[in-house]
Parts: C-alpha cells; structure tokens; sequence
C-alpha cells in the first residue's frame, strides 16, 4: 500500500483516502494475526517456527521464516495511530477531513514501544563528525544522513519536521550543539520551543494572558477537566474582545459580529489548549478565493508603477509571506502571478517566504527563493502581481507578517547554477513537513 501511494520508507501517511483505508483494513486484520501469534508463544526475536497443523499430517511439517522485523510493526502502528488524527481533506491534505473508514481505539491506545534513540543518536554522532571533518567523502557523508533520515521513520510526523528542522540548522550553522546532548534531546528542545512560540503567537493574537494560557499548557489538561476551578473561564476573561475580533476578522476574510467572536475564542482556545499547541495560528490574511483558483476570469488592466519605490534599501530586502503550496508553485515555474486586494508600492527583486501555516508535504515557514515584481493588473476586486526571475536561495526561517516586510539582507544567500531537481533534493525535501 506504501509503495504504491509512493510512500516506500513508511515515514508518513499515504494523502488519498482509498490508501488509508486500506491500509486501516490490512493493519487490523495484521494485528488480529498478530495478538493470535502470540497467545501460541510468537516471539519477534525467533525468525523461524516449526509448521505442524496436525500431530499425524506429516506432510504439512516444514518450517516457516518470520518476514516482517518488530521495527517495522513500531512504524506502522505509528502511522496508524496517525490515521486518527489527520484525515485528508478534498485536496489530499490532512487535517481537515473526515474519517471515512473504522479506526480500531485499542490498536491507536498501544506503546509504540521504546523509540531507539540509541541507533538515531549513534547515527547524529557518525554524521556531525563526518559533516566537520573537511576530509569526509562525501557519497560517505550522504550515506550516514540517510541511514539518520530512515530511524525517523520510528517518530511521530510532527517531530519528523522538528527533526528535519534541527538536522538544516545544523548544516547552516544556526544551531548551537552541546556537549553530551543526544539526538533526541534536541528534537524535544524544539518542540518545546515551536509550542512557546504558538503560545506567545495566541496571546498576541487574543490580547489573553500569556501566563494563564502556559500554565494550562503545562497541567496537560483533558475536555473534562478544562475548566476545573474556573481556569478556563479565567483565561477567556483575559481576552481583548476586540483584538479577537481583528484576528478572527483576518483569519476568516470577513468582519464578525462581536457575538461570534466570543463562540470562536471558546472554541479557538479550547482546540489549542487540548491539541497540545498544534493548531494553526494564522499570521496572514486569508488568501483571496481566486487565488486557489488560478487566473481570475476577468477583465484586466494594466496598473502604472513609476511611483513605486525599490524593493528594500541597503541592509534589507522586502519579503512578501504566501501559503506554501503555493510557493512550491513559484519555484516550479507553475505559478507566475501572485494576486492580493492591494498593489504593491515596490518593485525590484522580493524575498518569497513560506508562511507558518503547516501544509503536509510542503515546507512552511521559510525563505525559498526571490523574483522579480513585473507587471501589476487590475482584476477589479484585485492585483495581480506578475512574478519573473525566480532565483533559489538557502533556505531560512522567516517570520511572516501581512503586507511587505523587512527582512535581513544578509541573510539571503542565493544558490546559483543550481537546478530544480539539486534545489528540491537538497535543500526544499529534507524540510518538508
């Protein structure tokens, strides 16, 4: 099933529904076999059993070898208990589905087992030493990161991104490694750190109390003890009404009544809080309907730029955020115009980043290439910005924010010579979500 929806390492979820659902089918069926095997004394480590089906019927003796390893039971029963969290929407995204098909809450409730964080570290500890010795070969260097990549396989997919994070850090010099500290220490080090950023993120989106808000992160709080002695009407007291009411404004493209406002920070908080700080904070305005669309239907007219000013001055670039499919698009030459319901007052050459909205499969959150600002058209209700020039750069984290932003020139590193193909492997794939 893996290798079909092309997904051989096992390392995440097939994205179409029919994949899952027989995967969901296979899995259940493998663990009935399995809990039988084991009440007749099956042991993972005994690769051969003898085969006697009755005492007198010598001739259905025979030995039979084990196929499958206790190592790829652990992933697969990780990726199923990922089916309960994530079903893939119209588009073969996950998240935003609904499940289709039966998940059993016995097999999803199992340990996946003790993760072997020795082998994952040996291998960090082999490959940093390659990556600092100058004298490394480099197919020698590539072969230890992929056996690094394959133990990933055993953790869950959003500490696979954490991971993948840390590892370009690492090559970028942008982390600070300690001596004595293991791999998976610095896995959890960023998930801590991803969650205080989300928290921060809500707190400055809300007007809520940051402390309130940390402080029920940290008690691991459950739906039905949510607002035990009142914590969690507390926390909503702190709300700025009307800084929700320009967030919610902003994230659903149109201005609420202040009635609504309280019924989604009720339920805004109460899914961020119970899903651990995993819900999207949206830093952006939400993308105008056309742009999912492709090219408007309508008339266009050219708009006049002598007024506008370079892009960026000196020390800085202008930097414009986009929802990562479709800044995916911009690097494969499939999207050419960019269209927002204001025109830009700069042109020249812009920085293009990833926003921080999670988009499975695609990188968010970074610096990914830069273009040119050619032509911008008026579609009536929007602009459309002519994007030429497309260079990669090295990728790098960038916070989005709305409109055009400043962002450190120096940071911008531009990869020259380089093709798609040498981009996406090295650089784009090992930072896909």
């Amino acid at each position: 099933v893996f290798k079909s929806a092309d997904v051989p390492g096992m390392d995440r979820l097939p994205k179409d529904v029919p994949s899952r659902a027989k995967f969901a089918k296979l899995f259940r069926e493998f663990a009935t076999y399995l809990q039988a095997a084991r009440i007749q004394g099956f042991r993972w480590e005994k690769t051969e059993y003898e085969r006697k089906t009755d005492a007198d019927d010598v001739a259905q003796t025979g030995t039979i070898t084990l196929i499958p390893t206790e190592e790829k039971w652990q992933i697969l029963l990780q990726r199923y208990k990922e089916l309960a969290k994530s079903a893939p929407d119209d588009d073969g995204n996950g998240g935003d589905g609904e499940i289709t098909f039966p998940i059993d809450p016995y097999l999803t409730e199992q340990s996946t087992g003790v993760i072997d964080n020795d082998y994952m570290n040996s291998r960090f500890v082999k490959w940093k030493k390659q990556l600092m010795d100058p004298n490394t070969d480099p197919q020698e260097l590539e072969n230890t990161l992929a056996e690094l990549h394959k133990s990933f396989a055993f953790l869950s997919q959003e500490d696979q991104q954490f991971a993948n994070q840390f590892l370009h850090d690492v090559q970028t010099g942008d982390a600070k490694l300690e001596p004595g500290k293991t791999f998976r220490e610095y896995i959890a080090d960023y998930a801590s750190r991803a969650q205080n950023d989300q928290v921060h993120r809500v707190s400055e989106s809300l007007g809520c109390s940051e402390d309130l808000l940390r402080k029920m992160m940290n008690a691991n709080v459950t739906k039905d003890n949510l607002n035990e002695y009142g914590r969690f009407d507390a926390l909503k007291n702190t709300v700025v009404k009307e800084q929700a009411q320009t967030y919610f404004t902003r994230r659903e493209g149109k201005k609420l009544p202040m009635f609504r406002v309280n019924n989604r920070v009720d339920a805004f908080l109460t899914d961020f809080i119970l899903s651990g700080g995993t819900t999207e904070v949206t830093t952006e305005e939400k993308p105008e309907p056309e742009q999912q669309k492709g090219e408007p239907k309508m008339t266009t007219q050219k708009v006049k730029t002598a007024e506008m000013q370079p892009a960026g001055s000196g020390e800085t670039i202008k930097a414009l955020s986009i929802h990562a499919p479709w800044v995916y698009d911009i690097l494969t030459g499939e999207k050419q115009e960019e269209y927002r319901t204001w025109k830009p007052k700069q042109k020249g050459r812009i920085l293009i980043c990833s926003s921080a909205k999670v988009y499975r499969g695609y990188v968010s959150g970074y610096a990914l290439c830069t273009a040119e600002i050619g032509e911008i058209r008026n579609y009536g209700d929007q602009y459309g910005w002519e994007l030429k020039d497309v260079q990669f750069v090295k990728p790098f984290r960038v916070k989005g924010k709305l409109h055009l932003f400043d962002v450190d020139r120096s940071k911008v590193e531009a990869l020259e010579g380089i093709s798609l193909d040498e981009y996406m492997k090295t650089y784009y794939d090992p930072l896909r979500s």
